[in-house]
């Protein structure tokens, strides 16, 4: 399939949006809204990192004249850009001990060390298992992207079938809640017990749910995602996530969303959200891209007297809520950049090595070892494909670092 598409976006509008000078209800092409994004990001980043030298001008226009945009002849500047080529020539910087480094070709200023691969890694893919009410579990086909769990059944989003009607037929007659979506008992209702699926990868691995009430879910590495076989008759529509997960929520005023981790529970009517759960991970991450959504801890000690629970912390767009150590705090952030991992890119922040290390050691399946290595204190920020092999990964930390990585087997290790 071919990742490339026309890109021609109309840079005045686009610029007159991202300064005020026309309104943000501006209709904007699918081209110009990828645009403005990541001139969106650029300038957050200068906003965020003002103790930096940051000079976003120059770098929007950098990335115009990259673009060989010519003025006066967009009906027929027909260029051909890859979306991650745009970000890519803007959003591949270094900050170490408070100093900025970016390139306008692509290149890092200063070269680090050589990568040393004793056998190099693929990266992870589409794979997920999902396993019905009754125990019984369904490998995912790898050659899929999502699964569909419906009032109908199992299938895949191509609309091709999970299961045969063999197999299916046989599911349904081991006894009720058998199937993911419920069992008809012949009069036109299903089980009155709450039948619960779940899907969840393994480390490597991504996978697309749709849910029974239409709502997407994409799934990271080594996550778990268990939900209703139906919604039908419930008081709200309730799921539980472990690990990561990126939220499309089908509108529903009367029945509320709920996504609830270990240590917190996320309430919205419809909204486009990421969560980062991952028990490794010293906090849960919840960022707003779309809508509104309420945080509210788990924790029973953080109640109030009496066991009332504490008030949520609401979101807008573009907010972050980060529960840590019983409480949680809200930072302005670029929703955008925490769910490029569904589009199928690395994209670190200011961010610290130990925590890239852990996102690499998920999506490739791979043990991290540190040898004499001190990781924390300097952050990185880069836009790496995830499609990429681990050494290319690798590579690209190695040249904006003063470290050393040695791939054997499927352990990695980091040295000076």
């Amino acid at each position: 399939m071919d990742n490339h598409h026309l890109y021609q976006p109309d840079w005045d509008k686009v610029l007159s949006v991202l300064n005020g000078e026309l309104p943000a209800s501006t209709v904007l092409t699918a081209d110009e809204l990828v645009l403005l994004d990541e001139l969106k990001a650029i300038k957050t980043s200068s906003a965020l990192y003002s103790d930096v030298e940051f000079d976003a001008d120059s770098k929007i226009e950098a990335i115009r004249k990259r673009l060989n945009f010519q003025e006066g002849d967009q009906t027929k500047s027909r260029k051909l850009w890859p979306k991650v080529l745009i970000a890519a020539a803007v959003a591949l910087m270094v900050v170490s001990s408070g100093i900025w480094f970016l390139t306008g070709n692509n290149e890092i200023v200063k070269q680090g060390h050589d990568v040393v691969v004793g056998n190099d890694l693929a990266p992870g893919k589409n794979t997920a298992t999902l396993t019905l009410s009754n125990g019984s579990t369904i490998v995912l086909s790898d050659a899929k992207t999502g699964v569909v769990v419906g009032a109908e059944g199992l299938k895949y989003n191509d609309n091709s079938s999970v299961i045969s009607k063999e197999e299916s037929d046989r599911l349904n007659s081991t006894g009720k809640g058998s199937l993911p979506y419920g069992r008809d008992d012949g009069g036109g209702r299903v089980d009155e017990k709450v039948n619960i699926t779940s899907v969840a990868t393994p480390r490597g691995g991504t996978y697309q749910i749709t849910l029974p009430d239409g709502t997407k879910v994409w799934l990271n590495a080594a996550s778990s995602l268990s939900f209703p076989s139906t919604f039908q008759g419930l008081g709200n529509r309730k799921v539980e996530l472990s690990g990561e997960a990126y939220f499309e929520v089908a509108k529903d005023k009367k029945h509320q969303f709920i996504v609830a981790t270990d240590k917190q529970e996320v309430e919205v009517l419809g909204t486009h959200f990421n969560i980062n759960s991952y028990t490794d991970e010293s906090s849960t991450k919840t960022t707003l891209l779309e809508g509104s959504v309420a945080v509210r801890s788990r924790d029973l000690s953080s109640r109030r007297d009496g066991g009332a629970k504490l008030d949520a912390v609401v979101l807008k767009p573009n907010q972050q809520a980060i529960l840590k150590d019983k409480g949680i705090k809200v930072i302005p952030v670029v929703g955008e950049t925490y769910v490029d991992w569904k589009e199928g890119v690395f994209n670190f922040r200011k961010e610290e090595l130990a925590s890239i290390m852990r996102k690499v050691s998920r999506w490739y399946n791979v043990e991290i070892v540190y040898r004499e290595v001190s990781v924390d204190g300097e952050t990185y920020s880069g836009y790496v494909s995830r499609s990429e092999k681990v050494s290319g990964v690798l590579n690209t930390l190695a040249k904006i670092s003063k470290l050393k990585f040695e791939i054997e087997k499927n352990k990695i290790t980091v040295s000076k």
